[in-house]
């Protein structure tokens, strides 16, 4: 079973991949940059480089299937530059939670805060739909 992220930052980040090797000694290994909107699947198949770590297989907008390290992806989660797609949906569902209530309160401040989240939750939420649509 794979699980599926969508980068959330608009800067560009990067992501070391490991192509070939299983020690650190004859580790081929270079960076893929992240862009705002890439969908990334994990797969549930990993790797363990010796003298380097454990790495899993990832598929990059359905294309292309490299390795990273797990520390990479935790430290991406922790640091909120990748969501899962139910984060996006409940993070997208609480900001428009958040605007109806500054329209409510008539806090004009919270719902201009609000909104600035709530559109770039919208364009991420809209790329990730058009990820999954059946053609």
């Amino acid at each position: 079973m794979s699980t599926f992220f969508m980068v959330s930052v608009p800067e560009r980040f990067l992501l070391e991949c490991l192509y070939y090797g299983n020690s650190k000694e004859n580790a081929v290994r270079s960076f893929q940059e992240m862009r705002q909107g890439d969908l990334l699947e994990v797969m549930d198949q990993g790797k363990y480089i010796i003298g380097i770590g454990w790495y899993v297989m990832i598929t990059i907008n359905s294309k292309e299937t490299v390795y990273i390290s797990i520390q990479q992806l935790e430290k991406a989660i922790q640091e909120k530059k990748i969501y899962t797609l139910i984060e996006l949906e409940l993070e997208y569902c609480c900001l428009k939670y958040q605007i109806d209530q500054a329209l409510d309160c008539k806090n004009k401040e919270l719902f201009m805060k609000a909104a600035k989240e709530y559109k770039k939750f919208l364009s991420l939420k809209e790329k990730s739909s058009r990820a999954f649509s059946v053609t």
